[in-house]
């Protein structure tokens, strides 16, 4: 087995003890995905678009030093953001690029993701709004790790 400290450890884990955990690992999915279809009504290519966005925003060094409590809060107008692109987005998701684009702009026209140049960003708005969506996130963030927690422990 690999070691435990890293990810592949825990992946070893989670497959060696898959038939007892499945459950547990895949409500929160299941609950996850429910509420990202309800909050980009049904529209999952558009999540996948939102989320690389998102990604990329949040992959910024100066995105990573703002806490949660400022930008709910109205401290942050803007995000930093390394940026992406339509071609980028099509390419890492197999969406067709024309398809992003839309998408692309729906998520502007909601406020949810903005064009700075050539490159889009997440917007402080779409965290503000998505809120709902970002404590699902959590929630099934937490309970992944308790799950691996529980049968490292066992």
């Amino acid at each position: 087995m690999s070691d435990p400290r890293t990810p592949m450890a825990t992946v070893d884990l989670l497959r060696d003890n898959y038939a007892e955990a499945a459950g547990e690992l895949l409500e929160p999915l299941l609950d996850l995905l429910i509420a990202a279809r309800a909050a980009f009504r049904g529209d999952l290519d558009k999540f996948a678009v939102f989320l690389t966005v998102a990604v990329r925003t949040a992959r910024s060094p100066e995105t990573r030093r703002l806490s949660l409590d400022q930008v709910l809060e109205g401290a942050v107008e803007t995000y930093p953001s390394l940026g992406t692109n339509t071609t980028s987005i099509a390419e890492s998701t197999g969406i067709p690029r024309e398809s992003v684009r839309r998408k692309v702009a729906e998520l502007t026209e909601a406020g949810w993701v903005e064009r700075v140049g050539g490159a889009l960003r997440l917007t402080v708005r779409a965290s503000q709004e998505l809120t709902p969506l970002r404590e699902r996130v959590l929630e099934t963030a937490a309970q992944m790790h308790h799950v691996a927690a529980r049968l490292e422990a066992a």
